[in-house]
């Protein structure tokens, strides 16, 4: 079992991958709210446990294991938001939430929740207005 920690270092990872080819030790820290000092030492847990590839002042990239973590984890973050916003929650508080929710669910229950928000998005073809009685 993989832990919230982890998690959420695989993610911010991945969204520093997005912008560059390697991500580096600042970009995390910043995304995470944390140490430069506290990253390096997760990063050097993370190379070990075969999540990622790391060399000191090299930068990070993710490892076909790591990747499949954090795609699982941006996936599960962007159902919950999705979910929060169709039900009236602003953007930003709907981002913080599901940060808050996804490492807090079962299996099961975000298994459903996904299917429940591609139902709901392909029934108004992404159209939340049609669904406002849920958002008042």
């Amino acid at each position: 079992m993989v832990t919230e920690g982890v998690e959420d270092y695989l993610e911010a990872i991945s969204k520093a991958l997005e912008e560059n080819e390697k991500a580096r030790t600042n970009e995390i820290a910043l995304e995470l709210e944390v140490s430069a000092s506290s990253v390096t030492e997760m990063l050097q847990k993370l190379d070990e446990k075969g999540y990622i590839n790391y060399q000191k002042y090299q930068g990070v990239t993710l490892t076909e294991k790591g990747r499949e973590i954090a795609d699982d984890v941006i996936e599960t973050h962007e159902a919950i938001k999705r979910l929060f916003i169709m039900l009236g929650v602003p953007p930003k508080k709907a981002e913080r939430d599901a940060c808050k929710v996804e490492h807090h669910l079962s299996d099961e229950t975000i298994i459903r929740l996904k299917k429940f928000v591609k139902y709901i998005d392909k029934a108004f073809n992404g159209d939340l207005k049609q669904i406002k009685d849920l958002r008042e």
